[in-house]
This record gives C-alpha cells, structure tokens and sequence, in this order.
C-alpha cells in the first residue's frame, strides 16, 4: 500500500493500541544496527527511518498518534474493573482503577477468597503499555508488573507477593457477590471440646458482597482466618474454611448453634453462641484474689516501641489500664495469677515482667495473636 508520507509501500501498520515503550525500545535496537555501518549515528536518526516505515513523517507524528489511540491520555487503558483470568486459576484477585479528579490514578485490589476487599494500591503507573503497581499492607507487600496484550486485551505481566511469584492475568470484569443468608450475622462464641477448650469466635457479616465471615481462635493465635464459603438449608449451616469447617444446627430461636468442627479425620463438638450487641466476650477465666500490696507494685506508666504510653492505675482494689489520649477509659483487668491478668471488656491477655529481684520491668498485652510489649517508665 502507498505510504502517505513519501510514496514508498508497504508500510508497517501500527496495532489498534500501540505501546509507546515497544516502540521506543524498537527505535533503540534500530540504532545499534545503524551504527554497525555509521558509528556516530545518533537516536533521532533510528526514530526518524521507525516512524517512515510506519507511514509517518517524523517521530513527533507517530508519537502523537500513539497517545491519540489511548485517548490522549498513558493511562486511558487502564480505568476500570479487572479480574485474573479464569486460566490462571486461584486466588482470584481484582483489580479496580479509577481517575482522580485532578488527575493521576487511583486503585484497589480485592482478594475475594480471603475475604479481603478494598486494599490500598500505594503507587500505579500505566504507560506506553506497560503497568506497575505496589502496595505494602498488614496482609501483603506486592508488586505486579505487566505489558498490554493487544490480542487477549489483557495485561499479563507477574505478581510479587512476600517473596512469591505468580503469574497474574488482568481481564475485564468483576466478581459477583457472595450468596446472602439471613439470621446468620453477629458474633458467635464457643470452646471446642478438645484438651484445653480453645475458644473460638465466629464473626459474620452481610452487604453488597454477600454473607462473609471470619473466625479466631485466640488460643492458637489464629486471627481473623477467612471462611471460604457458607452453606445454609434451613437450620443447618456450614462454614466451610480452607482446610476445616464447622456443621451445625440453628436452635429454634436463631441464637445457638450445636456444631461440630472437622479438620481432616479429625472432629470436636462446640456449641457457639450468638453474642449481644456491644457485649464483651465471655470467656473470662477462673479469677483469683490477689494481695493489695503486689497489685501495688505495678502501678506506674508504660511505653511501647512506638511510644504510645499507658498508665496503670489501683482503684478501690482493682487495676485498670488507661492510654495518654484523650477521652480514653480505663480497662479493668482480673487476675489468673500474681503476674498474669485478663482485660474484663476484651478478648485479651496482660502479663507483667520481672526481674531477678522482682522488680517490675515492663508488661505485654496479647491480643488478636499478637504480643504488645510496653516497658516501665522510672
């Protein structure tokens, strides 16, 4: 076909939506072989003969038609709603981009099978065909890089994830909610009937997504593990998790729930049951009494690594813990023994440190699996 900038033919047809970095890194493999004849050849020469051959008469021209096939903007390509591709297999992952106001781009990912939506992308960038992102979070610290697939329209590129690779396809599209089940959210508490009677709490939640839950088991310093699925045929309920499930039976009033836990071959009973509104957990263990005089002792202000301080205050008897912003009240503690404590109004645990002398060094409070040390101050 003719070329219209200079009579020549066949000139070189650009993709419906060309990568503005492939063709620059064309223009650079065009000047290594300019310069195997003409040693002082220079980029401008290399981009100058690229855009001929693709029907242009300069660089600035086919440059400007790459940005006006993306909608005069890098990044038009890549606004919307993304889902891996369904060959790519699990986890599926998502991916939504919007574009500020001002400019610039904006996204989130989801992580449906782990119950983990919304999570903040730090930094996006979308040009020329190419994507990068990051994002470092509680759950993860990712980087995903992926080049334009102008025949698959999807970005394919590898997502790094603590340390692990996968391969991640981007296709257009959303996941569809999660099925809803009525009278099934709250926060449900029980103890398997197994050594030790581990506790376990199940948080369910309904919305726009679907019935989601999640549970803990504190003892075994599980948090906030995700249910995969939920199955529910009148009063029987499943909650089924990656590797275990619960099966039980609603009890007439909708508040109790006779289950059995199954991991494997193994199976445990545990009766879980809906907890009030606002309630603590109960799952206060055995208290014991304390002297005054050793209550006494720790007494005094505490401050963790990250500076947050805490007094620990006797009142009439009782010791209760309170932090240095304003408006906070304070948290009473019970006694497991003259060291350890549990906090009356949350599922935590608080142990107080000594040294050879038995002097108080510091304190450690365990909540949600995680140990939050504070040392004495003075």
């Amino acid at each position: 076909m003719p070329n219209p900038s200079n009579g020549s033919v066949s000139a070189r047809a650009l993709p419906a939506r060309p990568s503005l970095e492939h063709l620059k890194n064309e223009a650079k493999q065009r000047l290594d072989a300019l310069r195997h004849a003409q040693p002082a050849a220079k980029l401008a020469e290399a981009q100058f003969q690229l855009a001929r051959d693709y029907g242009f008469a300069s660089w600035r021209e086919l440059k400007a038609e790459v940005e006006r096939r993306a909608g005069a903007q890098p990044d038009a390509g890549i606004v919307g709603d993304w889902i891996r591709a369904e060959a790519d297999g699990p986890p599926r992952v998502a991916l939504h981009v919007r574009r500020l106001p001002g400019g610039g781009l904006v996204a989130t990912t989801d992580n449906p099978d782990f119950n983990l939506f919304d999570q903040p992308i730090d930094a996006i960038e979308a040009d020329g065909g190419r994507l990068r992102f990051t994002a470092a979070n509680a759950n993860a610290n990712l980087l995903y890089e992926a080049q334009w697939d102008e025949a698959g329209q999807a970005w394919r590129g590898q997502m790094h994830v603590n340390g692990v690779v996968l391969g991640v396809t981007y296709v257009r599209g959303i996941y569809p909610p999660a099925p809803t089940f009525q009278g099934l959210d709250g926060v449900w508490d029980g103890r398997m009937e197994v050594e030790g009677k581990p506790r376990i709490t199940l948080r369910v939640r309904s919305g726009p997504r679907g019935t989601l839950a999640w549970f803990d088991s504190p003892d075994r310093s599980g948090v906030n593990m995700p249910v995969r699925a939920i199955r529910r045929d009148g009063r029987s309920v499943v909650f089924e998790m990656q590797l275990s499930r619960f099966e039980g039976e609603l009890d007439a009033d909708g508040e109790t729930i006779e289950a059995r836990f199954l991991r494997g071959r193994t199976e445990s009973a545990i009766r879980l049951v809906r907890r009030a509104p606002g309630a603590p957990a109960p799952f206060d263990p055995d208290e014991v009494a304390v002297a005054p005089e050793v209550l006494a002792r720790y007494v005094g202000a505490y401050v963790s690594p990250q500076g947050a301080k805490t007094r620990v205050l006797l009142d009439d008897g009782r010791l209760k813990l309170v932090g240095d912003m304003p408006g906070q009240v304070p948290l009473e503690v019970g006694a497991v023994s003259e060291t350890e404590f549990f906090y009356r109004a949350l599922d935590a645990r608080l142990r107080f440190e000594l040294d050879e002398e038995g002097r108080v060094t510091g304190m450690v409070s365990h909540h949600q699996g995680r140990d939050l040390p504070a040392a004495r101050l003075g």
